[in-house]
């Protein structure tokens, strides 16, 4: 009896968690449903994520149903840059997932606007962390799930300052960047 509770709180929570992320994406730029890019599927996840780590194309993300870019755009990132940039580096097309061969690129989605394919003059991504900001409550190499913005063993990812899953601060970032509030989560002015 405990243990049959037990899983039905484990899947409800599940269940829950993962109804907020759709929620969050749904109406998005992220929802490639509104693209036509779910191949038939209407599903708002699977574009990113399958069900029961099917395919463990990464040990990092166990449910992660893209494939990773074997062009090195930008070397030294880590796996929480590589899982946007399986589409933002414009060289796996957005709609390979799963068993689908894919056919749009990121190039092909308004006019390549969210292609990232220079960082230059951007934030370093894949670069260790290195706080200005003494009064951080972010250090080096920790990541605290609680907080918003994180560091990824030790370096600054993508998913560092953005929440794939959230825009409720535009451009998909983690926190308000009123006043640079995010910036200065890690620098000092």
């Amino acid at each position: 009896m405990k243990k049959g509770l037990f899983i039905l709180i484990a899947l409800s929570a599940v269940l829950l968690i993962a109804g907020q992320a759709a929620a969050g994406i749904s109406g998005t730029s992220h929802d490639l449903r509104s693209f036509g890019l779910v191949n038939g599927t209407g599903e708002i996840c699977i574009p990113c994520h399958t069900p029961h780590n099917a395919r463990g194309l990464n040990p990092n993300l166990p449910l992660w149903n893209r494939d990773q870019s074997n062009q090195q755009v930008f070397p030294g990132i880590g796996w929480a840059s590589d899982v946007c940039l399986s589409c933002h580096d414009g060289t796996i097309a957005v709609d390979k997932f799963g068993e689908f061969p894919g056919t749009t690129n990121m190039t092909q989605i308004n006019g390549g606007r969210y292609v990232v394919d220079n960082i230059d003059g951007t934030h370093p991504i894949g670069s260790s962390a290195i706080y200005a900001n003494s009064s951080s409550p972010m250090e080096p190499g920790i990541t605290d799930s609680s907080y918003p913005v994180k560091t990824f063993d030790g370096q600054v990812e993508c998913s560092s300052c953005h929440n794939v899953h959230d825009n409720s601060y535009g451009g998909f970032l983690a926190m308000s960047n009123q006043g640079s509030a995010l910036c200065l989560t890690c620098h000092a002015l």
